[in-house]
Order: structure tokens, then C-alpha cells, then sequence
């Protein structure tokens, strides 16, 4: 693969000061998988060490001027969403990816930021469904995040069903069981497809935010031409090798080693990097 020109992928989501999730994120896969990220910060998280983060969004004017100063200098192949942080940034995205439609756009809502007790948060999640939803090609979420999108209770096949009807072709849809510490994406199609590609680390993606690490590499596989089965599937591989390696870095969570592969590619001397396969 010629790497002299990189893939452009631009990413929308927050500042995290741990680096676990977020920018950084977005960056170090993009980095990892032989693309170039241009990061869009939506909102800046001042505490990284609790599940109750202080999150502070961006003004929506500097948002937009972040995306555009991009798009219209780079040839973007593919946009990441992540948290968006306000109601306002919704709306500034949506009237943004409007003018692109030819770019595919993958979107992790990362509701887990939003705090319960505000009491514009299902406005925020109303937005994310009727602003951004049909404007993405695959949506990327846990079961319960789906559920609470979608507003239904229903199965698993049946949430997906109602994520698909606000406009996304492809919902990657990440069921966990915590009983038996067992996890399954299921990759859901707007033709009634499913397929289904194992977790097989004994903790729920969500545990490491193994979900930001596989929306960002679903959007470089996709950057670089792969079809949109196959992204998913390489997409859950490389976030699940990526928390099979974590960095115990302090006392808190693991952190995601997004460059678990540069030693295999130093034991085998061989490129073992995930972009060379």
C-alpha cells in the first residue's frame, strides 16, 4: 500500500485527557491503519477518572470553522461522529455533512457522556436521531445506547431494524451479556442481513471504549476501499487486539494499545501492521 498519500479521515468527538477515548483515539487508529485524521473537537472532558466526567462542549461557530477549514482544503475520505456534545453542535454537523453527501459518514453517539440529570438530554438524543442518524451510513452502539435512541425495548434485531428506518444502510450493534461476560457485534443491514463477528475478551467493549477504537477503524477500512462487511469485520478484530494489549498506564481503566502490532512486526520482522493485509 502506498502510504506517500495517505487517506484523509475527519473525526468529530471530544477531547479525553486520558487518551482512552475520543481525539486522541481517532488520531492514534487513524495513525495505526495508514491514514491521516483531521480531528474536530465537539467538547472537551475535564475529568477522565470518574463515569461521571464534567464535559464541556464546544461553541458551535468554532465547530464549524474546525470542519470546513478541512473540507474544503483536503480530499476527505471518510467522517467520523463521535460525541457531539450539545444540541447545537448537532444541528452544526448536520447542516455540514449536507454539503458532502458522497463522503461515508460512521457515527459512535457515545451517550455515555451525556449526563443524566440534564435536562436537555433527550433533546440531545432526539437530535442525534433525527439530525445525524439519517445522515450516516453505519451507526456504531452498544444495545442499550441503540435502544435508548430508538426508544424501544424491543429485540435486538428489532432496534436495529428502527435505526435503520431513520436512515443509516448499516448498524453495528455491539449485545452484551454480563452474566456470562460474553459480547457480539452484530452488523445489521437495511436489507434484513445480519452477521455476526465475536468479542472474545472476557470484558464488554465499553469496559475500555473499545467501541471509539472500532468506529474509527471502521472508518479507515472504509477510507481505504474496503467494503463495509468486511471494514466491520476488521474493525471489531483490530479493538479487540487492541484491548487484548492494553497499557495498564494508572489506576484507573486499560488503555487501549492502538499499536499492538508494532511488536509483532519487531519479533517476526515482517510488516504485521493491520493496513498491510
Amino acid at each position: 500500500m502506498d502510504l506517500s498519500t495517505p487517506p484523509v479521515v475527519l473525526t468529530f468527538s471530544v477531547f479525553d485527557p486520558s487518551g482512552r477515548g475520543g481525539i486522541q483515539a481517532d488520531v492514534e487508529v487513524s495513525a495505526s491503519l495508514g491514514c491521516h485524521c483531521t480531528p474536530v473537537i465537539t467538547a472537551i472532558c475535564t475529568s477522565s477518572q470518574s463515569d461521571e466526567a464534567d464535559v464541556l462542549p464546544i461553541d458551535s461557530p468554532l465547530l464549524v470553522q474546525q470542519a470546513r477549514s478541512i473540507l474544503e482544503d483536503y480530499e476527505v475520505a471518510a467522517i467520523k461522529i463521535g460525541f457531539v456534545g450539545s444540541i447545537n453542535n448537532a444541528e452544526a454537523i448536520q447542516a455540514i455533512l449536507s454539503d458532502y453527501p458522497s463522503i461515508p459518514v460512521i457515527f459512535e453517539p457515545s451517550l455515555c457522556l451525556v449526563d443524566e440529570e440534564e435536562n436537555d438530554k433527550n433533546e440531545l438524543v432526539k437530535a442525534i436521531e433525527t439530525l445525524l442518524l439519517p445522515m450516516s451510513d453505519v451507526v456504531i452502539t452498544s444495545l442499550g445506547e441503540a435502544r435508548e435512541i430508538s426508544a424501544t425495548t424491543d429485540t435486538a434485531p428489532a432496534t436495529a431494524q428502527a435505526l435503520l428506518d431513520a436512515g443509516p444502510s448499516t448498524a453495528l450493534i455491539n449485545s452484551t451479556d454480563l452474566r456470562r461476560r460474553e459480547s457480539v457485534y452484530h452488523l445489521y443491514t437495511d436489507d434484513g442481513s445480519c452477521k455476526s463477528f465475536e468479542w472474545k475478551e472476557n470484558l464488554s467493549p465499553s469496559t475500555f471504549g473499545a467501541e471509539t477504537t472500532a468506529a474509527a477503524a471502521l472508518a479507515c477500512f472504509l477510507a481505504h476501499s474496503s467494503s463495509v462487511t468486511t471494514a466491520a469485520e476488521r474493525a471489531v478484530s483490530f479493538a479487540q487486539k487492541s484491548v487484548s494489549k492494553a497499557w495498564q498506564l494508572g489506576f484507573d481503566r486499560p488503555t487501549p494499545n492502538r499499536f499492538f502490532w508494532v511488536n509483532e512486526t519487531s519479533d517476526s520482522g515482517q510488516d504485521c501492521s493491520p493496513s498491510a493485509h
